[in-house]
């Protein structure tokens, strides 16, 4: 049996000025992530970060905002591994958490979120290891 090269996947850390993190939520779910998605053919790891971000937040930035801090292969959903990069943003974001967030698509919820919150609740493992990564 061949085994495929992991698919390739891309996340983003995003602080806003109270060193609170942008999350969102998987559709009609509560369980908190970083943004994410796979980087789709053609498309350069960076570019699919701008993109995911612009779909999942509706949160727009420039490709020079970024630098990677973190990678690992982790297995999807689907079964399939994925080489994640997660990205960090250079600056502090000006938007603060807002009671409710926002939504951008239908039972996909946007807003900033403590850290400490981040890594007790349900964050994904991957997503608790490239926090605690981003902070050493």
């Amino acid at each position: 049996m061949i085994k495929l090269l992991p698919k390739a996947a891309v996340a983003a850390i995003v602080l806003n000025t109270k060193g609170e993190v942008l999350s969102v939520t998987r559709r009609n779910t509560d369980i908190w992530c970083l943004p994410e998605g796979k980087v789709d053919p053609g498309e350069t790891s960076i570019q699919a970060l701008v993109r995911e971000l612009a779909e999942e937040t509706d949160l727009h930035f420039e490709e020079s905002d970024f630098i990677p801090i973190y990678s690992e292969v982790v297995l999807g959903k689907d079964g399939n591994d994925f080489y994640c990069v997660t990205y960090a943003y250079l600056s502090t974001f000006i938007l603060d958490t807002t009671p409710y967030g926002w939504s951008v698509e239908k039972g996909i919820k946007v807003n900033f979120i403590p850290v400490d919150e981040l890594l007790t609740g349900a964050f994904s493992e991957y997503n608790k290891q490239a926090l605690q990564n981003f902070y050493k």
